[in-house]
């Protein structure tokens, strides 16, 4: 799926820290390639999301944002003119974020599941409690992303740098919105609720941590005044398991940069109430998370097309050959939460992942029990 010209693109961006970012939408076997250089004078990858900007590229936002912080890559290079440059390219500053040393131990994980348990118990509501699996490989990068974009080619797919964000991989199924220029479509979607493929029905406590993502993304529509069209429930699959979709449609006017504000984190991977689950994640998370659970996405002429940042990983160099990854993996909490259960779901939902970097598939059962 990588072809040779922007495999060497990514190889020189990577050795000069040029921003970059490969990418690809969910359905397509095309790759996209873009690269620039930050802003001459202040040194920011700057982005600009407002419709009549001809600032076209693409995006990311962290999960503890300001408005203002959102970083890009403009349409300034493809993959034939970084080759074509070479070495001669300037070498920037390295990323300001890099991966840790430690996975998330599980009984670290336990006592957090548990107090966020007790107080959901009493209160109600959902918490999206996250872990990192660190992992080393000297698999090379561009056959990790090879298999891993090819494996998941109903997501949206992206390789990216930036010095603000660092490098990230990630094959993400949720939409956070698009939003058409000239028609003025809206569409997004609820994502949450996990089970096995295999497995017979949904339980309540799926059905309750879905029910929260439709009603707080329904609060979004309405705080803009608008009444959007909800289509029944549905199954997206993501490799051996299944999540609960509830799809939205509206035609409106509106600020991009505003309604992602707004939707940015949604309940899939924050929480509900909003308040209550940011505090929470602060308090008991012991890892930055970074741009896992922000957003990526890409600017055209003509709309544009945000994911939530999802089965993901931070990378970086691990030794003169090898990469460190940070998988991050999460999972909503709700009163029937068992620290069991939640601790396989989020082994799920990153085995694709892991199987790429580590290139294999015998892995899965050491995954599943990883520090029980």
């Amino acid at each position: 799926m990588i072809s040779e010209t922007i495999a060497n693109a990514i190889g020189l961006c990577m050795r000069h820290n040029i921003p970059f970012a490969v990418y690809a939408y969910p359905g397509a076997d095309e790759l996209n390639f873009v690269a620039s250089y930050p802003d001459a004078d202040t040194g920011v990858n700057l982005c600009n999301m407002d419709v009549s900007s001809d600032w076209c590229g693409f995006m990311a936002g962290f999960f503890l944002q300001e408005r203002d912080s959102i970083v890009g890559i403009r349409n300034q290079f493809n993959e034939t003119d970084i080759v074509k440059a070479g070495d001669s390219l300037p070498t920037l500053p390295t990323a300001d974020i890099l991966p840790i040393y430690e996975s998330t131990r599980y009984v670290n994980y336990l006592a957090e599941l548990s107090e966020i348990v007790s107080s959901l118990k009493r209160g109600g509501g959902k918490t999206v409690l996250s872990r990192i699996i660190n992992v080393c490989s000297t698999r090379s990068l561009i056959d990790v992303a090879d298999e891993y974009f090819t494996k998941l080619s109903h997501t949206f797919r992206y390789l990216y740098f930036m010095q603000e964000t660092g490098l990230w991989i990630g094959a993400t199924p949720e939409t956070l919105m698009s939003y058409e220029f000239d028609t003025q479509n809206i569409s997004t979607m609820a994502l949450a609720g996990t089970k096995l493929s295999d497995a017979e029905a949904w339980d309540d406590k799926n059905m309750d941590e879905h029910g929260y993502v439709v009603k707080y993304i329904s609060s979004v529509f309405a705080d803009f005044g608008i009444t959007p069209d909800i289509e029944p429930v549905t199954e997206k699959k993501f490799g051996d398991i299944e999540h609960l979709c509830t799809q939205f449609h509206a035609k409106s006017e509106i600020s991009p940069r505003e309604f992602i504000g707004r939707m940015s984190p949604t309940p899939a991977v924050c929480g509900y109430p909003m308040k209550k689950a940011f505090e929470q994640i602060l308090h008991y998370e012991l890892h930055s998370r970074h741009c896992y659970g922000g957003w990526v996405g890409v600017k055209t002429a003509s709309r544009i097309d945000a994911f939530v940042n999802l089965r993901c990983a931070l990378i970086g160099n691990d030794g003169e050959d090898g990469y460190r990854y940070n998988i991050y993996a999460g999972g909503g909490l709700v009163k029937q939460s068992k620290a069991q259960d939640e601790w396989r779901e989020g082994a799920r939902k990153i085995q694709p992942l892991y199987e790429a970097i580590v290139g294999g598939v015998d892995s899965t059962s050491s995954l599943m029990d990883c520090q029980l």
